[in-house]
């Protein structure tokens, strides 16, 4: 046999370093997801519960099922054979998503912050001004004509960073210019409207494309690369904790005081909060109420004795609620949501505090439900990561995003659907990532057909033409 006819030494090395990978993204979302357990359950928060415990175990048993979709999706999947990808898809998609970014970001500056160009530096030195500004402006009963026109657009302008930082090295560089403006200007928006989630979240998603495009063999680390992405990483943290300290620079904000939301106090005199600087306790104030303040909601939920109530769907996102009400007519419908019945039992604002993701999807489908949800979580995110990690698929780059948004914020609320641009974003995603999938499946079940006809052909031609043969 033919030495080329072996995997050079390099390439299995390479092979077996993707597969140590497969299971990187269900670790790092269950140890995320118990760190804010932890917090909600670590009493530095007093929650006036009667028991922590059936949300301890609910949590439990939900990441146990994520696991279990997780394991399904990637268990026997590692060995497979990348395929090449054609360049033109993800920087022509690249290319496209950033125009269309571009061309609403003056209309989406004008409507959100009253300006057509925004003032980023103002809204750095005074984000609290900035943010109440910001909620002023959505308060004046202006119609938004412009966040209507995003919602058809909201996959492009929520896959521009995603596929820019994944594909950077192979993209052209005049596709990098205008896709590195893109992410600019959404940046400067959220700066300027004094939104930290927002630049958090961009943040976010360069760090952890920029791990997969190296995880994937996409972007070759060397010594200065690697320097840089510790250093983004580093920038991650730190947005991370700016945004949890930030709310104390918010206009009635009560967290650095140790005062949580419906007047839920800090214990000001665990070891870990008395002997800090008030800028570390600050941050730590924040940190610790934003991650488990949703556990409180949702075992306020869990707690109630009402009946499921079901809402065929539209439970799990605030927009499809409110959009439900105002087709029917009926504005009794959000009344059937756990959230909502939390609020009205217990005080537990659904719009101002936060109850998990749990409580809005059991909204549709019941507690008991939420577990088989998980399950399809998992295996969501799993073969995203495939996609990702073995083929460069680029629709598969645009739901691993949403479901890195989705997970992240698990403990606070269901954030990927609940608002109108964001329920657009991950419905055409998802879509799209199956119909490009079942495309691509029934691709290869042609090229198999091909490839077992091909040897039967020659087989019945050998045949046919040896009976010719003895005929003659």
């Amino acid at each position: 046999m033919k030495e080329s006819s072996f995997p050079q030494g390099s390439e299995v090395a390479k092979k077996r370093r993707h597969d140590s990978y497969r299971y990187l993204p269900a670790v790092i979302s269950i140890v995320w997801v118990m760190a804010t357990l932890a917090a909600f359950m670590s009493g530095i928060w007093e929650y006036p519960l009667t028991s922590v415990w059936p949300v301890f175990w609910f949590v439990c048993g939900t990441q146990a099922c994520f696991l279990l979709g997780y394991v399904l999706a990637v268990r026997g999947h590692g060995q497979r054979k990348r395929r090449s990808l054609s360049q033109r898809v993800p920087s022509r998609l690249a290319l496209g998503s950033a125009v269309v970014t571009l061309l609403l970001f003056l209309p989406t500056s004008l409507f959100r912050t009253g300006k057509m160009l925004p003032d980023v530096w103002w809204g750095i030195r005074n984000p609290g001004l900035a943010y109440a500004a910001t909620a002023s402006l959505n308060q004046a009963g202006r119609t938004p004509l412009i966040e209507y026109l995003r919602l058809p657009f909201a996959f492009f302008t929520a896959a521009v960073e995603p596929i820019v930082v994944f594909y950077w090295p192979r993209l052209p560089k005049s596709v990098r210019l205008v896709g590195a403006l893109a992410v600019s200007s959404t940046v400067a928006l959220f700066l300027a409207m004094g939104t930290n989630k927002g630049v958090f979240d961009a943040i976010l998603i360069a760090a952890v494309f920029l791990f997969a495009s190296a995880c994937s063999g996409i972007l070759v680390v060397g010594r200065w690369k690697r320097m840089a992405i510790v250093i983004l990483i580093i920038l991650s943290a730190v947005g991370f904790l700016g945004f949890f300290s930030g709310v104390s620079l918010r206009a009635g904000s009560g967290i650095s005081y140790g005062i949580g939301p419906a007047g839920i106090h800090a214990d000001m005199t665990k070891p870990l909060l008395s002997k800090m600087p008030e800028t570390l306790r600050t941050a730590v104030l924040g940190l610790t109420s934003y991650a488990s303040q949703g556990y409180y909601g949702l075992g306020l939920g869990l707690a109630l004795q009402e009946p499921f109530v079901p809402m065929y769907g539209a439970g799990s996102s605030i927009f499809l609620t409110r959009q439900v009400e105002r087709l029917v007519g009926d504005p009794s419908f959000e009344l059937r949501s756990y959230p909502v019945r939390v609020m009205n039992e217990d005080g537990w604002d659904a719009y101002v505090s936060w109850s998990t993701m749990y409580p809005w999807i059991a909204s549709d489908v019941g507690f008991p439900g939420v577990l088989l949800v998980m399950v399809v979580v998992g295996w969501l995110l799993g073969r995203a990561w495939l996609g990702v990690l073995y083929k460069h698929d680029v629709f598969s780059v645009c739901l691993l995003s949403q479901m890195v948004i989705m997970l992240v914020y698990a403990s606070a609320n269901n954030q990927s659907v609940q608002a109108g641009e964001g329920w657009f974003a991950f419905v055409s995603t998802v879509f799209l990532w199956f119909a490009a999938n079942s495309m691509r499946l029934r691709h290869e079940l042609d090229h198999a057909e091909l490839e077992v006809a091909g040897p039967m052909a020659d087989t019945d031609r050998m045949a046919w033409t040896q009976i010719i043969g003895e005929g003659h």
